[in-house]
């Protein structure tokens, strides 16, 4: 089943329960924060890492300073009562938080509010204004000027009309790092409290975005290498590695920083026991080697363009949770498929 009960009440799970020799393997994630606690995924120390207490995005919060994006960034949140889950699932359901995005609930007096931070994995241009009407796309709004807190910078956005699916949007904003890169963030109002608070709403949705500021964590985009399940991969100039930890596999994701509305190349490296991909040969069979094997890269169409997918499957281990690894490419372009190609068949077995 899909579904648990948490105090009586039906929480759906991302991932149903599996066994594996006798044993019930749960998904540690979606319990944990279920009971108000954050989990976060420690790439140095290949670790799960579970935060309780004042430390915690859960619960009644006792700090005010929290960190988005594994603290590339940080906000200084108003005085708020607890926590708070207006809907079961959705832009205003639990919070969550990791290198690619961060989700925080606040409640202050009545308004309902969810910070929700997106790593864009673009680079800034001179003027932050003109990525913002690149960016944040809209038929409607207006755009402020840019306020500065230390080295970070944003751009918000007044819409005209407040909407969206489970939230009402009530600024969106572009940030620029002090590693010069973009950020997409924006503060949702619960749409069962805002017509009573809506100006109260709008003024801690300027306030909150105005106190985002720099973080500890600074974007490596030398030349360097990363870890990743026991492996060693050398990254290239403006790459730089995320990570999903699943149930029962990682996914690691390689991207290029890359000017906004430029092709972003990317790569995945999936391990685990269930691949979506069987190593079925497709249209072009490119000859490759990676882990010292020979392989075949699978290209699905003649020539490569944005929707080009290629990829590998090799065999690691006989048993054990990481049987697999599935390597996926989007390069865009020949010359970023090379460069891809030659970050995958550097990855080598850590010592």
């Amino acid at each position: 089943s899909e579904t648990m009960l948490v105090n009586q009440s039906p929480v759906t799970l991302d991932t149903p329960p599996i066994i594996i020799d006798s044993r019930t393997l749960v998904p540690l994630r979606a319990i944990a924060e279920a009971f108000h606690i954050a989990v976060n995924w420690d790439n140095e120390k290949f670790a799960v890492n579970i935060i309780t207490g004042a430390e915690s995005l859960f619960g009644a919060h006792t700090e005010k300073s929290f960190s988005l994006l594994n603290d590339l960034l940080k906000v200084d949140l108003p005085d708020f009562s607890q926590y708070y889950i207006a809907m079961p699932y959705g832009i205003m359901g639990p919070e969550s938080s990791n290198e690619e995005e961060t989700h925080i609930i606040i409640e202050k007096n009545g308004q309902k509010l969810a910070l929700y931070v997106e790593e864009l994995f673009n680079k800034a241009s001179v003027n932050l204004g003109d990525d913002a009407k690149k960016i944040l796309t809209v038929t409607k709004g207006i755009f402020e000027s840019p306020v500065a807190n230390g080295k970070v910078e944003n751009v918000k956005l007044i819409p005209d009309v407040y909407e969206g699916d489970d939230g009402i949007i009530v600024r969106k904003a572009l940030i620029r790092t002090q590693d010069n890169l973009l950020v997409y963030a924006a503060v949702f109002a619960d749409p069962e409290t805002f017509g009573e608070t809506k100006d109260d709403c709008i003024k801690m949705a300027e306030s909150i975005i105005d106190s985002i500021g720099e973080g500890t964590r600074q974007i490596n985009r030398q030349p360097h290498e990363e870890s990743l399940s026991g492996f060693t991969i050398s990254l290239q100039q403006d790459y730089i590695l995320t990570y999903q930890l699943g149930p029962d596999f990682s996914v690691y994701y390689i991207r290029k920083l890359v000017n906004v509305g430029e092709i972003q190349p990317y790569m995945g490296v999936y391990f685990g026991n269930f691949p979506s991909y069987d190593g079925t040969k497709s249209f072009i069979a490119i000859s490759g080697k990676t882990l010292g094997q020979n392989i075949n890269w699978h290209q699905e169409a003649r020539t490569i363009d944005t929707d080009t997918q290629i990829e590998t499957l090799v065999k690691i281990n006989d048993d054990g949770w990481a049987q697999y690894m599935h390597i996926f490419v989007y390069p865009g372009t020949e010359s970023d498929w090379n460069e891809l190609k030659q970050m995958a068949e550097s990855l080598t077995p850590e010592n």
